[in-house]
């Protein structure tokens, strides 16, 4: 029974996984099978987004059954290792050291399974020794899962991978990893495992500056949340939609919007969620430019310092919102934490934030190279807000130094890119620096909101020539929900009710997609002064 218990927990049957639990209880007369499901009753209380006491009921089971099956005692460990992080400050009795020492304590076996032994080893690193030491343990994970991916993966471990990845700042492999996770998860049926995997995707896509996919991908996770009955994260759902709008920098609608989550955060006991949301108010913040605020947040993150990728990702974060608002000695602390990390991990999105970060704590004279360099690495990291955050910022100082031409040049591919991706806030605050430059910016045409985004065209020149969204969806990758999503947003772009209406109604809607994969709204007019 307590298979059948793990196969509606699989497919995201959380409430008939514990009936089926409570119904196998009182025929449990060994050590062994207690500890099992003790084990299964952590795993549905993590699926369904509680924190708190989940990690502690999964490590009492690992010890129970450490002497009987060593093997699986470490898989259990690396369980609630992942339940410890989520639950964070509010995690009760076990924290993620007493995790990792206890596996510690239990030899390896010759043959246990590549990723969970690497995770272990990474993750213990990280905590009794550096985060340079973990390094090597977290590439040759994700690298491993990876090549799993190609074969029949083993899901379990997907989110502490994309974590580990992220740990690395490399862009390439975290989307590899959420991309693959999603993939498999939708061709085994695993619904539980679903909406998570899609929630890590539209982070990426997020760090990409790709708004609408984000969206996408979030509502297709709520959808099959609502049907399972799971939450869509192991969180409170509304999390990913609050990055969402911070990036967007719809204040009026975060701010009641992160009061609930936090408050469901706490209710749930879910620590890092309430570290999320500090992580995404300080995107917010500095959008609007308000550095005393998004320094409040960013140094809450900081403090934390979660095992949670962004403890790493938003140190680039904290130094500019701590030099900006003249907290010398915040800055100097990030910066300091920020060059111990990049280079041990060497990529150009960990690169590009370092020399960005030093460019912003720099003499003049040494400045400009350094923004240089950030523009340089962050060009290859594949995080194109990271990238015009560094334009931006770069514009500013050449204005600052009244090199107003060259400011105009960083200004304006800053305003660009922000205006394509939807990040209404920051694309404001590059306007207003244009503006202090001596140029005017001309609002785009109203019209141009309602351009179709390449994925939508894709989608509608596909719907135009009879596909079902099923046929759709094989053919770009994405789930039929997906399709259904984009299309609601087609049908009420082109003003249109039925896909009978489509092919006339998209004329000249339809054009190539841009080389830079940016969606192609147009660019604002810049008229030198």
């Amino acid at each position: 029974m307590l298979l059948a218990a793990h196969a509606q927990l699989t497919a995201g049957a959380t409430n008939r996984a514990q009936a089926l639990l409570d119904e196998s209880l009182p025929n449990l007369s060994d050590g062994r099978s207690r500890a099992q499901a003790a084990r299964m009753q952590g795993m549905i209380r993590f699926y369904e987004g509680r924190g708190g006491e989940t990690a502690s009921l999964l490590f009492q089971a690992a010890m129970d059954l450490k002497d009987t099956d060593p093997r699986l005692a470490r898989e259990v460990l690396l369980e609630a290792l992942g339940s410890a992080m989520w639950a964070g400050r509010l995690t009760t009795g076990t924290t993620p050291l007493t995790v990792v020492q206890a596996a510690c304590d239990i030899p390896a076996p010759d043959d246990e399974e590549p990723v969970r032994s690497l995770l272990l080893t990474a993750y213990t690193r990280r905590l009794t020794d550096s985060y340079a030491s973990a390094v090597d343990g977290w590439r040759h994970a994700t690298t491993a899962y990876l090549n799993e991916l190609r074969a029949q993966p083993e899901l379990r471990w997907h989110a502490l991978i994309w974590n580990a990845s992220g740990q690395l700042l490399d862009f390439e492999a975290q989307s590899a990893a959420a991309r693959g996770s999603a993939r498999a998860a939708r061709e085994q049926g695993a619904l539980a495992t679903l909406p998570r995997a899609l929630s890590l995707l539209a982070r990426c896509e997020l760090l990409a500056g790709r708004i609408e996919a984000a969206e996408a991908l979030f509502a297709e996770g709520e959808e099959i949340a609502r049907a399972t009955g799971a939450p869509a994260v192991p969180a409170a759902s509304e999390i990913l939609k609050l990055g969402i709008l911070c990036l967007r920098g719809d204040e009026d609608k975060v701010r009641p919007l992160a009061d609930g989550v936090v408050a469901e955060a706490v209710a749930r006991g879910q620590g890092l969620g309430v570290v999320i949301v500090e992580f995404d108010l300080t995107i917010l913040e500095l959008g609007l430019g308000r550095y005393e605020e998004a320094r409040v947040h960013a140094l809450r993150v900081f403090e934390e310092d979660p095992l949670w990728w962004f403890g790493t990702g938003a140190l680039g974060d904290a130094v500019e919102a701590t030099a900006r608002s003249g907290d010398e000695d915040g800055a100097r602390a990030a910066l300091h934490r920020l060059r111990e990390r990049a280079p041990a991990t060497g990529t150009s999105w960990a690169l590009g934030l370092l020399a960005r970060a030093e460019a912003l704590l720099a003499s003049d004279e040494a400045a400009e190279a350094l923004y240089r360099e950030s523009l340089d690495h962050l060009e290859h990291s594949g995080v194109a807000t990271e990238l015009a955050r560094t334009r931006l910022l770069f514009g500013e100082w050449l204005r600052r130094q009244r090199r107003r031409r060259d400011a105009r040049v960083q200004l304006r591919a800053a305003h660009q890119i922000f205006q394509a991706i939807g990040a209404a806030a920051f694309a404001h605050r590059a306007q207003v620096e244009l503006l202090a430059t001596g140029e005017h910016v001309r609002a785009r045409a109203p019209e141009l909101r309602d351009e179709l985004t390449p994925q939508e065209q894709q989608i509608a020149r596909l719907a135009a020539d009879g596909e079902s969204n099923a046929q759709i969806g094989a053919q770009l990758f994405i789930s039929p929900h997906t399709v259904a999503y984009h299309l609601r947003k087609v049908f009420g772009k082109l003003d249109v009710s039925s896909r009978n209406q489509l092919t006339r109604a998209l004329g000249d809607q339809l054009t190539p997609a841009p080389p830079n994969g940016l969606e192609p709204r147009a660019a604002p007019t810049i008229v030198e002064s």
